[in-house]
């Protein structure tokens, strides 16, 4: 590791980088409860360095007066890397502690924290402490029995606990006796003699993500290579401009000038459905204009996501001629988020997978069987991340086997640059039905970020007949263009496949919150990406145009693009093999 990215490095840069300061805070904010452990050894650079911890909680009381050995070492810091040293140790890094709760008893949270074992362990935790601890017992007092000597020479004690199940255990007592835990409190509650904390690891997890950031920038600029012709938008009605500007999608707004379309206004429908207690509410979109297609979209949110978030999408299509129908799934919908972090219940993940299937499944047949307004003769599945892999299930696919085989070889470490991993890894622990064909033929899918590298390895997209669009984009470390629409894409499938990325999209471009409204969350540009209207702008415009080619012998043609500032790449299969033959190269 570079020593300009040390904390107790001589030639420390002038101010530890906040990516490192963001990782410290989540990673020990995932730790641990009992007595206060003797001491801290930090790996750093290949060095082991001990501090004792009661100096460093004194320190972080009273910071101008280091005491004993800490001064020596504080000495070698900028004032700058002193004061994120600080704040890192007096945050508070659960302040509720239902939600902690609900975390850390989540199949989630088990993963994460047992992957942050690299980075946090503790060594000396006595034979009797260890059982006990797993009753909930706390720590017996007094001083621990010395390390063996055999142990001591090698720094390591035969009671070595990988960081996973002794932070949970800790965190779990911990939350039990406060309200809010602080980085110091963790570190002092933690059963063990002595506490590692592995900065080179966590300095290697800090790296992934600018690995990650330009292993995809470059990608970006192989692209911007590769042959592909300049085209615009087929017909007018797709050119995603009314959207781009902000004046689409907005219930009673007038659509863009010039436009012939009708103002579009939604609906609410409420859906009696045998497999939940209560009807699923769902918000029509009406077709506009004379010119409708033979089919409708059903349009499902991501996991904790909402249909208000994808409104200026379905208002948008209905003005081009689709009825739209955006599907909220209580359970792993905006509400669970609520409820997760009010501490009522645990986070939402893959098992809501199976009554989303049945969500969908009823839908469909209750708009073929006429209980909901006639919307067409067959349907087109879209959704956004979670709702795509949701699109994906519902058309027929499911995991390759060894799931379990590949989850435990990528989850060796912490998923920090393709958190989708997670949710696909979930999925090993869920028993999912046979595939049931829809009531309605599906004529397309349309995946906003999806995902699948770990569930279709093999296989991509081959078993479906319908064809794809898989829309990416190049600021997404979440669902990573290159490790999951690339590799999902790529297979032998249907021809008319199509790969799109959006140059600055991220993942969470395709959401929409107004000015505001009272979203859970209001998302930055951090998380959003640059001008996500216009991205949304270029999104509808592909989107669109590949719809209008579901009805049409000719496909979405392989392209680059460019709409308000933002440009596209559009790729067919040959195109998507030769960016990735120029990515090895």
């Amino acid at each position: 590791m570079p020593a300009a990215l040390s904390p107790f490095a001589p030639r420390l840069a002038p101010r530890l980088g906040p990516i490192l300061a963001s990782l410290l805070l989540g990673v020990v904010g995932l730790v641990p409860p009992a007595q206060a452990a003797q001491e801290l050894l930090v790996q750093l650079d290949g060095l082991n360095l001990p501090l004792d911890i009661d100096q460093l909680a004194t320190w972080a009381r009273n910071p101008a007066h280091p005491q004993g050995d800490l001064g020596v070492w504080f000495d070698l810091l900028e004032p700058g890397s002193r004061q994120d040293l600080l704040r890192l140790l007096r945050a508070p890094l659960v302040q509720d502690r239902s939600l902690g709760r609900q975390l850390i008893e989540s199949w989630t949270g088990e993963q994460v924290l047992g992957a942050m074992g690299e980075v946090i362990s503790g060594a000396g935790v006595p034979a009797v402490w260890q059982h006990r601890a797993a009753a909930g017992a706390t720590r017996p007092p007094g001083p621990l029995p010395p390390l063996p000597a055999a142990a001591a020479e090698r720094g390591q004690a035969p009671e070595l606990q990988a960081g996973g199940p002794l932070l949970v255990k800790t965190l779990r007592q911990l939350l039990e006796q406060q309200p809010t835990v602080t980085t110091i409190d963790l570190l002092l509650a933690l059963p063990a003699r002595r506490i590692n904390l592995n900065l080179d690891a966590l300095v290697a997890m800090a790296s992934q993500w600018r690995q990650q950031l330009e292993a995809q920038r470059q990608a970006l600029a192989v692209l911007r290579r590769l042959p592909l012709p300049e085209r615009g938008p087929l017909l007018a009605i797709t050119d995603g401009l009314a959207i781009a500007n902000g004046r689409s999608g907005l219930a009673g707004q007038a659509p863009a000038q010039g436009s012939n379309l009708a103002p579009s206004r939604s609906q609410v429908l409420s859906l009696p459905v045998a497999h939940r207690s209560s009807p699923l509410q769902l918000v029509l979109w009406p077709a506009q204009g004379s010119n409708r297609p033979s089919g409708w979209v059903l349009l499902m949110p991501g996991l904790g996501g909402s249909a208000a978030q994808l409104g200026w999408l379905g208002a948008a299509l209905a003005e081009r001629g689709w009825p739209v129908l955006v599907l909220e799934h209580p359970g792993s919908d905006e509400q669970a988020v609520r409820a997760l972090l009010d501490g009522l219940q645990p986070p939402p993940g893959a098992e809501t997978l199976l009554i989303r299937l049945q969500d969908v499944q009823a839908v469909v047949a209750a708009e073929q069987a006429g209980r909901l307004p006639p919307l067409g003769r067959s349907v087109v599945l879209m959704g956004h991340s979670f709702g795509g892999l949701t699109a994906l299930l519902a058309a027929g696919l499911r995991p390759e086997a060894d799931l379990a085989g590949r989850c435990r070889r990528a989850l060796r470490q912490p998923p920090l640059t393709n958190l989708s991993h997670l949710l696909q890894c979930q999925l090993a622990r869920v028993t999912l039905p046979a595939p049931q064909p829809l009531a309605e033929p599906v004529a397309g899918l349309v995946l906003f970020n999806g995902f699948g590298s770990l569930l279709w390895p093999n296989r991509g997209l081959a078993g479906l007949d319908a064809p794809v669009l898989l829309l990416g984009g190049s600021l997404d470390l979440v669902t990573p263009p290159l490790g999951e629409q690339l590799e999902l894409f790529l297979p032998e499938a249907n021809p008319r496949n199509r790969l799109a990325l959006v140059d600055g999209a991220s993942h969470f471009s395709p959401v929409r919150i107004r000015p505001g409204s009272q979203a859970l969350f209001q998302l930055g540009e951090n998380l959003v990406g640059l001008a996500p209207e216009r991205v949304q702008g270029m999104e509808l415009s592909l989107t669109s145009e590949f719809l209008l080619g579901l009805k049409s012998p000719m496909a979405l043609p392989p392209q680059r693009r460019q709409l308000s500032g933002v440009k596209a790449y559009v790729l067919d299969r040959a195109a998507a093999a030769r960016w990735r033959a120029a990515l090895k190269t």
